[in-house]
């Protein structure tokens, strides 16, 4: 596929979300509301800032409309709202809808937002869904196929017997998953798993375990995204588009106090060893790591903000996951602290 000229010209700038539980014990409008305007914020701009509301929805729609959320944040202009039903693929196509619509000029900040109580709504209405289809779905939801692990089932079945594929290549999967879902505190499920206890977890529908599938949760996420240009008078800079030494470069000439981390409001100076940060993060851009782990941790502000998000586990967890990050090219390197290496994380 040809390069595209939107490519590196927008940026999302703000992101916000709400707890993520079982039971939210308030209504799908107050989680997106709570949702978008910490997006806004984290942004640095105001509700009128925003012309351009984007979310989605599967099939029955369970969140709040666009139009409506307009009026719930009090909005005096919006040039362009949509709510598409697309299911999961729209995690990303909200995004790219937004995108377009500042690239186009029709729009300068776009709020993407998601919203549902998927648990405590979405299983007791379950059996009822059964009782009121239509289209295609009449021909499967009646007879159980009402959750995503019976609807792709079969697609995975085609692809071990294509491939090889087995259930052991699925637990790698779950377990690695949930190796992520331990470093971060808004998971629900940061509990260790095996392979071993992914195997020996009960079927749901052939080939998928419970370990295969996904949490349903009551929440809301969104995020703002504004043209390159904006944002680079933003409050967070972005982070995309040219390679990591470039960046590193510029973020010295123009910043010169680094935040502790994204959601940090709190900033400090840069520590006197950053020259050795800078170094450690170009050798792992480069594949070859020259700096000792302990060296990047002496060399690494650490964060005293009660705002920062540090990894579960103490200093030990966070020290391996350094040590993987330093060790992968194409990952983010964080310091052990729960701050971010030059001020920001820093993608390869």
């Amino acid at each position: 596929m040809a390069e595209q000229p939107i490519k590196d010209k927008t940026a999302i700038v703000g992101i916000g979300w709400t707890l993520f539980t079982r039971n939210a014990g308030t209504t799908v409008a107050n989680l997106a509301a709570e949702a978008s305007l910490m997006a806004i914020e984290d942004a640095g701009l105001s509700v009128q800032d925003i012309d351009g509301v984007v979310s989605y929805f599967h099939k029955k729609n369970d969140t709040v409309h666009s139009q409506q959320m307009v009026h719930m944040l009090g909005m005096k202009r919006c040039n362009f709202t949509c709510l598409n039903d697309g299911g999961g693929s729209w995690n990303a196509a909200s995004v790219l809808s937004a995108a377009m619509l500042v690239y186009s000029g029709i729009c300068k900040h776009v709020l993407v937002y998601r919203a549902r109580k998927t648990y405590s709504e979405g299983r007791a209405a379950r059996l009822l869904r059964a009782n009121d289809v239509a289209g295609s779905d009449q021909f499967i939801t009646p007879f159980g196929s009402h959750h995503a692990a019976a609807t792709f089932g079969h697609h995975a079945t085609a692809h071990m017997a294509r491939y090889g594929t087995t259930t052991l290549d699925f637990a790698h999967l779950a377990v690695t998953q949930r190796e992520h879902a331990t470093l971060n505190k808004k998971a629900m499920m940061r509990k260790p798993i095996t392979i071993e206890d992914h195997q020996n977890s009960r079927w749901i529908i052939y080939p998928c375990r419970l370990l295969d599938c996904c949490q349903e949760s009551d929440g809301a996420v969104a995020l703002v995204v504004t043209s390159a240009e904006r944002a680079r008078s933003l409050r967070h800079a972005p982070r995309g588009g040219d390679t990591a030494p470039a960046r590193l470069r510029r973020r010295e000439a123009h910043a010169p106090r680094a935040a502790c981390s994204h959601f940090c409001t709190k900033s400090q100076p840069y520590s006197s060893s950053h020259a050795l940060i800078r170094s450690v993060v170009e050798a792992a851009f480069s594949g070859a790591p020259s700096a000792s782990l302990s060296s990047v941790k002496a060399a690494c502000t650490p964060c005293r903000s009660d705002d920062a998000v540090a990894p579960e586990g103490g200093e030990r967890g966070a020290e391996r996951g350094l040590q993987r990050r330093l060790e992968r090219s194409g990952d983010e390197v964080h310091c052990p602290h729960g701050t971010t290496l030059m001020g920001h994380y820093v993608r390869m």
